[in-house]
């Protein structure tokens, strides 16, 4: 029973659908606000009406949250990969920082670059 809905649930729509989903949170009131107040007469409401409505929120909100992906989202995403190994160092330098019998001398300069090969991931201090 939960290998099919495991399987249904990690489709790759969902994957996409997440990234978006908080972008369109964001978005659709204004949306909302928007459209109701350019009504100049209030409509007469049926299932269809609101069906129709909810549906076009729906589409807005969502293309809305895909145009702030691409253009607020996605770039910094590269950036802060960019900026993740400068910021954080390297696992060995956490271990010698645990370690009292090393020199501090040694910890203080955390400038380092990441070179990935392959699997292994190797750091280096810039000079």
């Amino acid at each position: 029973m939960t290998a099919p809905v495991c399987r249904f649930l990690s489709h790759q729509f969902f994957a996409v659908m997440a990234k978006l989903t908080y972008g369109a949170y964001l978005v659709h009131p204004i949306f909302m606000v928007v459209t109701d107040a350019s009504i100049p007469s209030l409509p007469y409401f049926s299932s269809m009406y609101l069906v129709v409505k909810f549906c076009g929120y729906v589409v807005l909100a969502y293309a809305a949250a895909f145009i702030l992906y691409l253009l607020v989202e996605k770039p910094m995403e590269k950036v802060c990969a960019l900026l993740t190994p400068f910021l954080t160092p390297p696992s060995a330098a956490l271990k010698a920082k645990e370690d009292p019998s090393t020199n501090e001398t040694q910890l203080s300069s955390f400038k380092k670059y990441r070179r990935e090969e392959g699997s292994r991931i190797e750091y280096k201090e810039l000079k």
